[in-house]
């Protein structure tokens, strides 16, 4: 038995030493993520993963080479390429990937030197790139390349972001942080700029703080995304999401004083922006659905009766609500119902002017509380529950509240003889309160 096992045994001994040298190289692949794929397009991103004595790494390759959905089945596991694109640029880079790669391995004797993160950094060309990358200029990139161009995004939103990274530049700039590279922004930076952002140079609320940080901390997401950092340095800074002092409403007798008061009846400039507050008042229309409502979504129902159906633009939840009369003269004050469906109800106007206006109508008629387009909305909630029962549902459809953690929401139907009952009552509380004597 010796004999035989002997060179049995002899000869399994050098493919065991292969095996275990095998195992200490560093292997390289690269595949498409199919876990990663986009909901909205259906590409699927392109990964590359490094693995070494049980530790391993992976990097998203720029979006611009994600995989179409259909060209999935092209894709050989074995060549890690797309079969039958030589010429494409994915194949291209790739091939790039690839000798890189290689050219490392020879260098070192294929025994790595670096981290795996650092190796990356190394066959990805990125190392020089992100070094020198500020935070500064990141920030400005993200609002260049993200922000401005999106669809999808709307101009609200953009405005906020931009005022987001006009604060966070500044706070660079003030505290000489202009060329901090982007991996050195740190938590306690972030904490600084947290503590800047309440000072009272700023003089933000921390709701206001709060919003603006969640901003920039999204950028920071991005560059995580992109491999750029590893953590977000805004990762663990509380935020507070809502304010401890409510906006305030106005009374009934309130809004009768604003729409009899004779100093602003005698300002034609006055007028405009008292009536688009009273529509506010009357529908809880955002200023935001004010300033985008238009013909195509106006209906009419029963005698002559203008059914609103849209979303909200900041939420996209859904408005419904059979107009009350006073609100529908405002309307027919200004709208020309004429020019079709795509034809907004009110001339443009800025939101920045409308609450500067709002201010000399609340001064003009004795109101102790600094009016905004947000009182409007407030102030009609405050309506509705003076008016008597509202359902919940029908509560939510009228402003175009969230509803997705209420049940009953889905097993109730929005009904037009339900809307008109519930705006008839509204009607009547407004004719009753609003005459003038």
């Amino acid at each position: 038995w010796n004999a035989i096992l002997t060179p049995i045994i002899g000869n399994l001994t050098p493919k065991s030493s292969n095996m275990k040298k095998r195992q200490q190289k560093c292997s390289f692949k690269l595949y498409p993520n199919q876990l990663k794929q986009k909901v909205k397009n259906g590409n699927i991103p392109i990964y590359l993963k490094l693995s070494y004595k049980g530790a391993k790494v992976e990097a998203r390759l720029p979006e611009r080479l994600d995989l179409l959905e259909q060209e999935l089945g092209l894709w050989d596991e074995d060549f890690m390429r797309i079969k039958g694109k030589k010429e494409s640029k994915l194949n291209a880079y790739l091939n790039q990937i690839e000798t890189n790669w290689d050219k490392y391995n020879t260098e070192c004797s294929y025994i790595p030197k670096h981290s795996l993160n650092q190796i990356l950094d190394i066959i990805l060309e990125r190392t020089q790139q992100n070094t020198l990358l500020t935070a500064f200029c990141y920030a400005a990139e993200f609002i260049n390349n993200n922000i401005e161009p999106s669809n999808e995004i709307t101009e609200g939103t953009k405005r906020n972001y931009r005022k987001a990274v006009k604060h966070f530049s500044t706070y660079l700039k003030v505290k000489n942080l202009i060329h901090l590279p982007l991996k050195e922004f740190k938590h306690e930076q972030a904490t600084n700029f947290k503590l800047y952002m309440g000072s009272p140079e700023v003089n933000n609320s921390p709701v206001s703080t709060s919003t603006n940080i969640k901003r920039i901390k999204t950028i920071f997401n991005e560059a995580i995304n992109n491999e750029i950092i590893t953590k977000n340095p805004f990762g663990n800074i509380k935020l507070t999401q809502r304010s401890k002092e409510k906006t305030p409403c106005l009374t009934i007798n309130q809004i009768k004083h604003i729409i009899y008061c004779e100093a602003i009846n005698a300002d034609k400039d006055l007028i405009y922006y008292r009536d688009l507050f009273l529509f506010g008042c009357f529908t809880g229309l955002s200023v935001s659905n004010i300033k985008t409502l238009s013909n195509q979504m106006l209906f009419p129902v029963y005698d002559k009766r203008l059914k609103l159906d849209t979303t909200r633009v900041k939420t996209n939840e859904i408005i419904i609500q059979i107009i009350p009369e006073p609100a529908v003269r405002i309307i027919e004050k200004y709208a020309n119902l004429s020019k079709g469906n795509r034809a907004l109800i009110f001339p443009n106007f800025c939101t920045e002017t409308f609450n500067e206006k709002l201010k000399l109508i609340g001064v003009h008629a004795g109101i102790n509380i600094k009016l905004s387009t947000k009182i409007s909305r407030t102030s009609c909630k405050q309506l509705i529950d003076n008016v008597g029962y509202f359902d919940i549902v029908y509560k939510r459809a009228y402003f175009g509240w969230s509803s997705r953690s209420d049940i009953m929401s889905v097993y109730t139907t929005i009904v037009d003889e339900v809307l008109l009952k519930n705006t008839e009552r509204v009607e009547a509380f407004l004719f009753s309160n609003l005459d003038h004597n």
